[in-house]
């Protein structure tokens, strides 16, 4: 009786399997076995061949410091490396827009910014259209300058460009400040505030040059980290003693500051240094500082992808594990609940309302 229990499970096993084939075929896909206990379908050869996918093309770079409803914005398309050429890909693995762009690089406003084919640069507008030129409103609410705060007049502060201005409205919701005091210069001088002479020199040490978090003009961390993230999905990817973690906006903790930079506002970059016939050195002196500038994944969907020695891993906004390190050799940022995965080599969906936490 037993024996007969165990053929009959083996033949619907089979039967099962043959179906999920099938419809593979069907659908013009080949089936390719995922890892057991995750939902997870790979990708139509045809589509994305040997192309690599690289994650959203939404930027949470310290140097570009929002607050309020600054930050990340939500996409459903992911930046495509395919053939030497960039293109993007939704998350049913669509192409929104074909991979026939030589570079790419984010802007301030998060979204994919100077697409550039040989016809000139373009920017991408909220439908995922390309245009000549101009940028769109619609973008994101990117500041593409710092707040600072003076702890002497307890003032924020904005500077752009070199210049400096008193804000006298607290921006909205938390923001990441740096810490410099400004004085009055007298009119002779331009009668504009400055950094007083003391911090101005003091902008470069690393010790002085830290961050902090401020929300109701009060600092909810001290100036601690290295750099402070744009906001994304309630979180705020800092840097501390060289890793990354996550606080939220009381300044609490989320995630430890016990992991790697993964991503680069400028992915491009290796393979135009390539054409320029840099010499050895400064060919490698270009990729290490690549490498160390690269920061933290954005919270997007209500998850981080987290990266450490080269594994990634899947956690919640409130630093529950769903995905463990090395289930899966590369993963991305979420959209509705889905991820792009790689396993075995082979790029695929991860539906994640399929997978327990692990």
């Amino acid at each position: 009786m037993l024996h007969t229990e165990r053929k009959r499970a083996k033949r619907l096993v089979a039967i099962a399997l043959g179906v999920t084939v099938l419809a593979g075929i069907l659908c013009g896909c080949i089936y390719t076995p995922g890892p057991e206990g995750y939902q997870w379908t790979a990708l139509d050869d045809k589509v994305l061949g040997d192309g690599e996918i690289l994650g959203m093309p939404v930027s949470t770079r310290p140097s570009v410091l929002g607050g309020g409803e600054g930050g990340a914005a939500p996409g459903n398309y992911y930046l495509v490396q395919k053939d030497g050429l960039f293109g993007l890909l939704n998350i049913d693995g669509q192409w929104v827009v074909q991979p026939e762009y030589q570079t790419i690089q984010y802007g301030s406003g998060y979204y994919l910014h100077g697409a550039s084919p040989a016809g000139g640069e373009y920017t991408l507008d909220e439908t995922g259209t390309l245009q000549k030129s101009g940028w769109p409103e619609t973008m994101g609410t990117a500041v593409s300058g710092s707040y600072g705060w003076d702890p002497d007049a307890e003032r924020f502060w904005f500077a752009q460009d070199g210049y400096f201005w008193a804000s006298e409205d607290e921006p909205a919701g938390a923001v990441p400040v740096r810490r410099m005091r400004l004085y009055q210069r007298p009119a002779e001088e331009g009668g504009d505030l400055a950094p007083i002479p003391e911090d101005w020199e003091r902008r470069n040490d690393p010790d002085f040059n830290l961050e902090a978090l401020c929300a109701d003009r009060q600092l909810v961390t001290d100036f601690v980290y290295e750099k402070i993230a744009a906001q994304s999905g309630g979180l705020f990817a800092v840097k501390r003693d060289g890793k990354w973690g996550y606080l939220n906006a009381a300044g609490e903790l989320v995630i430890p500051c016990a992991y790697d930079g993964c991503r680069s506002d400028s992915p491009s970059s290796p393979d135009e240094w390539k054409t320029q016939q840099l010499d050895e050195q400064t060919m490698a002196e270009y990729l290490e500082s690549w490498e160390d500038d690269k920061y933290a994944s954005p919270c997007m969907g209500g998850y981080v992808v987290l990266y450490l020695d080269g594994q990634a891993a899947l956690y919640t906004d409130e630093g529950e594990q769903v995905i463990p390190f090395g289930a899966f050799e590369e993963l991305t940022e979420v959209t509705d609940g889905r991820c792009f995965a790689k396993y075995n080599g082979k790029w695929g969906v991860l539906d994640l309302g399929g997978t327990a936490q692990m």
